[in-house]
């Protein structure tokens, strides 16, 4: 028959395990409702398993573990808990328990996890543990802080005796940014949130002038006197409260932002203030209890109402112990975010109502353009039914080519439009791009407007790419340096096989010969080469433009493509 402890804060929970071990054959030789009494029964008693809840009132769970890991006790621990996170069971595992279950689980896992442990084995299932390590973040604390170079412990002293970020600067020969860079290093190192958690881990280590040794045993205006003599000439609001929330004493800079006096303060917590919103409130005192009760920093927003008006306040805690260990409560302090937020609220508003008005007018550019194309499409029907009666009309064939023009013009600002909203989706396809470039080139010129000379790679050069959307910007650049030069175009290609199976395709554009005459090149901002650069980003690659010509080229289009099969 194995002797088991139960220490758990609710009746029905401690009677529920009591049954389901008696029903296996074990003896409950105590069961408590605090972590105190545990730790005490379980070194007088020596049970072989103690079964222990964390939010423990008077001692936290994780510190009867670690208490009798430290005196060596024979006693193994298991975890029953509802807070069932990773960090939660690694934290567990690091104070020395030996198993740890969820309450969420079935029942059947708690009778597992006992018969498991009594047999000499651990129980951390792995979804409870996840990926939990033992990295730079659970290294022992005086190591992490004898890692610290003698620059940044200097800098960490001046931090936690509440000199400022200038009077560190003034008295070390530094420059303020190097300080800030200092302080946010010292928080990296240290696994710190925030200054408060920097503050508890200093005072552990002794580095703080002034230690309130055992600040929970002494009365209360004792304490007062060591947390004042320490913390009064920090710039921002520092209190400490305790395990359940209530303040025990604080800081003159935060009686000035609360507006209110030491005796009206104290004994409050944030549950009881009127100034805190009931759903805010509740949810800020379960969290400051489940961090009480695990002993660990927290970090939360909390929204107050003074005289009508909301303040935004970022909010953090850490733990906060006498020099015996022995936890006194969780020291704390926050930074009002009020202005931050409105102004971000503010940015947000203007952005968000800019953006309104930008797809309105897309919609708006989108709807006449499509409402142009279709008018102009009907005449460019009619038109091509005249012809067929008056063959030998130049002006007839002139209106279908200007008409065309049009067309084409409104289609590459429907496309532009598509682009900045957004909806145009690139739908590549495994393609030959010599093959693919030759047929834009024929589809070009075959009309005998445009006349191209085409020199290809020897090789094939399959890749995946959108075969519409590439003939596409090869038949807008043809058109676009046609403008320029009155004698043939020469279209080179080339390819050349990248990393990570990708391919870069250059295709450079010019006069034929290179020392050809022509005429001054339009705006570059003319929307076809807007809309071919746009393109070409979306492929991976980019456009250039040339003028005067470099090497005989006007325009070179360089893509990064995924390489296809032959």
């Amino acid at each position: 028959m194995h002797t088991i402890v139960i220490a758990d804060e609710q009746p029905l929970l401690r009677a529920a395990v009591q049954a389901l071990l008696d029903a296996q054959g074990h003896l409950v030789v105590a069961a408590l409702d605090n972590g105190a009494e545990a730790l005490q029964q379980a070194l007088a008693l020596e049970p072989e398993l103690l079964i222990l809840d964390l939010a423990l009132p008077r001692l936290g769970g994780l510190e009867v573990i670690r208490r009798l890991h430290q005196r060596q006790s024979p006693t193994r621990t298991l975890v029953l808990t509802a807070q069932s996170t990773e960090h939660i069971a690694g934290l567990c595992l690091q104070a020395g328990a030996s198993g740890f279950v969820s309450k969420l689980e079935a029942v059947e896992e708690l009778g597992d996890a006992v018969r498991t442990l009594l047999r000499g084995r651990a129980w951390f299932p792995v979804r409870s543990l996840g990926s939990v390590a033992a990295p730079q973040g659970l290294q022992a604390e005086d190591e992490q802080l004898r890692n610290l170079s003698p620059r940044e412990r200097t800098v960490l002293q001046y931090l936690v005796n509440g000199r400022s970020n200038k009077d560190i600067a003034d008295e070390l020969s530094l420059s303020d940014r190097t300080v800030s860079t200092y302080k946010a290093r010292l928080l990296q190192k240290l696994n710190a949130g925030s200054l408060a958690e920097l503050l508890e881990i200093a005072w552990r280590g002794g580095l703080l002038e002034r230690l309130p040794a055992t600040a929970g045993a002494l009365p209360d205006e004792s304490r007062d006197q060591y947390f004042h003599a320490l913390f009064e000439a920090m710039p921002m609001p520092v209190c400490l409260r305790d395990a359940e929330g209530y303040l025990l004493t604080c800081n003159r800079r935060f009686l000035e932002v609360l507006d209110t006096t030491l005796e009206q303060a104290v004994g409050k917590r944030v549950i009881d203030s009127e100034r805190v919103p009931p759903q805010e409130a509740l949810q800020f005192h379960q969290q400051y209890l489940q961090a009480a009760a695990a002993q660990q920093p927290y970090s939360l927003e909390l929204v107050l109402h003074d005289r009508g008006r909301k303040i935004a306040l970022h909010h953090w805690g850490a733990p906060y112990r006498d020099a015996q260990g022995v936890l006194v409560g969780m020291l704390c302090s926050f930074v009002d975010m009020t202005e931050h937020e409105q102004a971000l609220i503010s940015l947000t508003h203007a952005n968000e109502q800019n953006l309104a008005v930008r797809r309105a007018r897309l919609m708006f550019l989108h709807r006449v353009g499509e409402e142009f194309r279709h008018m102009l499409e009907m005449i460019a029907s009619r038109l091509h039914e005249v012809a067929a009666t008056f063959e030998d009309s130049a002006a007839l064939q002139q209106a279908r080519q200007d008409t065309r023009q049009i067309l084409d013009r409104i289609g590459v600002l429907l496309d532009l439009a598509d682009l900045e909203s957004g909806t145009l989706l690139l739908r590549p396809w495994a393609t030959d791009l010599v093959r693919l470039t030759r047929d834009a080139l024929q589809a070009v010129t075959a009309d005998g407007v445009l006349s191209a000379e085409w020199q290809a790679p020897q090789a094939p050069s399959p890749a995946w790419v959108d075969r519409e959307r590439y003939q596409q910007i090869v038949g807008l650049l043809l058109r676009h340096c046609g403008q320029w030069v009155a004698a043939p175009l020469q279209v080179t290609a080339s390819s050349a096989l990248l990393g990570h199976a990708e391919m870069l395709w250059e295709l450079r554009i010019g006069p034929q010969p290179p020392d050809a005459p022509l005429n001054a090149p339009s705006d570059s901002l003319e929307p076809a080469l807007v809309l071919c650069e746009r393109l070409a980003q979306l492929m991976g690659g980019q456009l250039r433009w040339h003028w005067p010509p470099q090497g005989g080229n006007l325009l070179t289009l360089r893509l990064r493509l995924p390489q296809a099969t032959s």
